[in-house]
């Protein structure tokens, strides 16, 4: 995968965009041949397909990330549901809504016993390193989508650069009409 990450990069986009501004500068001089449509029409494919896929790959893994809002409750067992459980689950289902809401959000609420006791949920290191584990998978996933948004930037800037700078170099040597 790296072998082709590398190739994209590195070789199509830069042959891409001096296609592009090659085929500016040849419209702008007036040279309007089939090679200077087919350069600018490559050229352009090129970056623009590449931008669009790294939109749409940080669009997808945006939509997967999850925000954490500093205004999210934990969640709780209401009393009723408390009260309908047999004894002998009462414990294990709470203390695993206290599990779940330490995992996704790093808040320490209350489980019940089976005797109906409230006590705060004390993690165990397997735990706090899962807790970790997911809150630096999400970092990861975030810097990843910052760096291809950044990416498909930079590929619209580098097309409209690659047609300025054709248009540029090429207006004083235009052929007069």
């Amino acid at each position: 995968m790296a072998w082709i990450d590398f190739f994209l990069h590195w070789a199509t986009i830069p042959i891409a965009t001096i296609c592009l501004f090659d085929g500016t500068r040849r419209l702008v001089m007036q040279r309007n041949g089939r090679t200077s449509i087919a350069l600018c029409v490559a050229g352009a494919g090129l970056l623009l397909a590449n931008a669009v896929v790294a939109n749409s790959v940080a669009a997808s893994l945006r939509t997967t990330i999850v925000v954490p809002s500093a205004s999210a409750k934990a969640r709780e067992m209401s009393p009723d549901v408390l009260a309908r459980l047999p004894a002998s689950e009462r414990e294990s289902k709470s203390r695993l809504l206290a599990a779940f809401n330490f995992t996704d959000s790093g808040v320490l609420t209350r489980y019940f016993t089976a005797e109906g006791t409230p006590i705060l949920f004390a993690p165990t290191q397997a735990e706090v390193q899962e807790r970790e584990k997911r809150h630096d998978t999400q970092t990861t996933a975030r810097a990843l989508v910052e760096q291809l948004q950044t990416k498909a930037y930079s590929l619209y800037i580098a097309l409209l650069v690659a047609v300025l700078l054709g248009m540029v170099v090429a207006w004083p040597e235009r052929r007069p009409k």
